[in-house]
């Protein structure tokens, strides 16, 4: 039945043919996008034929893959779609998520090198006039199934069972760093503090480059990673004045400035959950399946946003971010989705040290003079920061 009515078999290969667009959206890539996953997970997911049946092949163990990520569609009606039993494509799926992670993960989300950082933060200011900015780090819940015996732990603030993918993120919505698995009940500090990049940002361990001037200054600072009031103030990572109380116009403009260049954390989480679906699904499975399926898509859009231009810009448009035109945020297209992308909030007690708050003092004075951009006094007046 399956070589002759499952979907791989019948629909893809047909669409493969004379369909690009349908292709796009049944898997959220081109064929050519395909083709060249394919040829590099093959060997680690294709099977020998058996006296009893002959083997899946490896392109189509990948195609019920991306087709369940971008989807989000049940085992159940993959099952039927593809003319393969519920158990078996559980585990080609779990399989092919790792194989991706496997594969993918070294050449589009290695960890960054110093060169690299720099990079990034010639792009955060020119994109987003935020000087000395190496990463946007933000979490987002996922969510789950509730797992057996697990009691309050993966209950979020937001009334949901889920685990946390915490983030950074470069100028240009792609993946820097992630961290998968925290229990939904963590709120960010906690989460971004266990995370391996947290733990390695503590102790000096990532490759940050050294303090540099910022632009029209003779004052160097410390380039800087930048999140919201649930994270820790830190001499390498800025965070808002505290909204609590009067804040006084610069450190309002401070804020903004900061949220401006922030944006790009949640639009990449907005790309990420807008293409691939079972990210708005209840994800059902052993936890450890779940958070194979998160690096997944993460290692996946990465590669995606790599090779947008040579395959006709179909996965990333201007239009499904957010963007600005004469100093107001025009909404992303992602946002008008049915279900938004829930940050990972709660705001724990952060105490920081006086080296830190002289830092953020020091950006604050600089978008308050040489660094201020035309339109900031009017946004501040529209916004809420």
């Amino acid at each position: 039945m399956r070589e002759k009515h499952g979907m791989y078999e019948a629909l893809t290969k047909e669409m493969e043919a004379s369909d690009d667009e349908l292709f796009f959206q049944t898997y959220r890539m081109s064929k050519e996008q395909m083709d060249f996953i394919a040829s590099c997970v093959s060997s680690l997911i294709e099977k020998n034929d058996t006296v009893m049946r002959p083997a899946i092949v490896a392109k189509c163990r990948l195609a019920m893959t991306l087709r369940f990520l971008a989807s989000g569609d049940s085992m159940f009606s993959l099952s039927i779609a593809f003319r393969v039993s519920r158990a078996a494509l559980s585990g080609i799926i779990m399989e092919t998520c790792q194989a991706l992670w496997t594969v993918l993960q070294p050449l589009y989300m290695k960890p960054p090198t110093e060169e690299d950082l720099k990079l990034v933060s010639r792009e955060f200011n020119d994109l987003w006039q935020f000087p000395n900015c190496i990463g946007a780090v933000d979490g987002k819940h996922c969510r789950i199934h509730k797992p057996p015996n697990s009691g309050s732990d993966y209950h979020n603030f937001h009334d949901f069972e889920s685990i946390v993918l915490m983030a950074v993120v470069d100028a240009r919505d792609r993946f820097l760093y992630i961290d998968v698995g925290a229990k939904g009940k963590e709120n960010d500090s906690t989460v971004f503090k266990r995370s391996s990049f947290g733990k390695a940002l503590e102790v000096n361990r990532l490759p940050v480059p050294g303090d540099k001037e910022l632009p029209n200054t003779s004052c160097p600072l410390p380039h800087v990673f930048i999140g919201d009031e649930a994270f820790p103030l830190k001499t390498n990572f800025l965070k808002p004045f505290s909204r609590y109380g009067d804040l006084t116009t610069d450190k309002k403009i401070f804020n903004y400035r900061l949220s401006r260049a922030r944006r790009v954390v949640e639009n990449t989480f907005g790309i990420l959950a807008s293409r691939f679906r079972v990210l708005k699904s209840t994800m059902m499975g052993k936890l450890e399946t779940i958070d194979h399926i998160v690096k997944a898509v993460c290692v996946l859009h990465n590669f995606l946003m790599v090779t947008n231009a040579q395959n006709g810009n179909s996965y990333f448009t201007p239009v499904l971010v957010d963007r600005e035109a004469n100093g107001q945020i025009i909404p992303g297209s992602w946002r008008r989705q049915s279900i938004p992308v829930l940050p990972s909030g709660n705001i724990s007690g952060n105490f920081s040290g006086r080296d830190a708050l002289k830092i953020r003092e020091a950006f604050k004075d600089y978008f308050c003079g040489v660094g201020r951009v035309p339109w900031q006094d009017e946004a501040i007046l529209r916004g809420n920061f």
